[in-house]
């Protein structure tokens, strides 16, 4: 647990901080979504509820729109 949470909140502070420092936003919103597509790969793996799953879907979707705009 520690071996994605530690990354994941790194890259969400990075996210945050993007909104002053310009240039970490788009690797941050990239490696996040990368992150949790896994976590999706993960709960279909082990047959989890759509409804358990829609974050792990929905964060990849925000973050391809900040790594776009």
């Amino acid at each position: 647990m520690c071996v994605v949470g530690v990354p994941k909140v790194r890259l969400a502070v990075a996210l945050i901080a993007a909104i002053c420092i310009h240039r970490v936003a788009q690797p941050a919103a990239i490696g996040l979504g990368v992150l949790m597509l896994g976590a999706f790969v993960m709960h279909l793996k082990v047959k989890d509820p759509i409804k358990k799953a829609l974050s792990s879907i929905a964060v990849p979707a925000m973050s391809a729109a900040i790594a776009l705009l």
